[in-house]
């Protein structure tokens, strides 16, 4: 027999269960993730996967196809610094004279990040960021070689 407290206890089952169904179906802006991200050492820790891939290519050689060069844990990493996010895109940075320019690809459930380095600055690695449960997580880092 249903009395007052049950039906009470699971009406409140029922909206806690109804709030965090919405709570996870949200999405997660990218501009938002990276400016946290590039600047909270504790929140990058937590968005970058256990084993992330690590891709060295000739950047000379466009037409091959990447292949994992090896696997590192997320500790190994240490801090990332993406020096400036999307509302940056397509333009060209000089830092202490070393130059980069920087380029955000975005598709539907993924984004890559490129740094490139211009002049005598040889830095060129692309950072693949992928949705997971409806937030950004970094994924692989591709790193051209000259």
């Amino acid at each position: 027999m249903i009395n007052d407290k049950s039906l009470a206890r699971y009406f409140i089952i029922v909206l806690i269960f109804i709030a965090s169904c919405q709570e996870n179906s949200k999405e997660e802006s990218f501009s938002i993730f990276l400016d946290k991200f590039k600047t909270n050492s504790v929140f990058q820790d937590k968005r970058i996967e256990a084993r992330i891939g690590i891709y060295q290519i000739p950047e000379s050689d466009t037409n091959v196809i990447p292949k994992l060069s090896f696997r590192i844990k997320k500790e190994d990493l240490g801090f990332i610094d993406l020096r400036n996010d999307s509302i940056y895109s397509n333009k060209v940075f000089v830092d202490k004279d070393q130059g980069f320019i920087i380029k955000i690809i975005k598709k539907k459930d993924s984004v890559i990040y490129k740094q490139q380095g211009i002049g005598d600055n040889l830095l060129n690695y692309n950072y693949i960021f992928k949705k997971r449960s409806y937030k950004w997580y970094l994924t692989d880092i591709y790193e051209l070689t000259p």
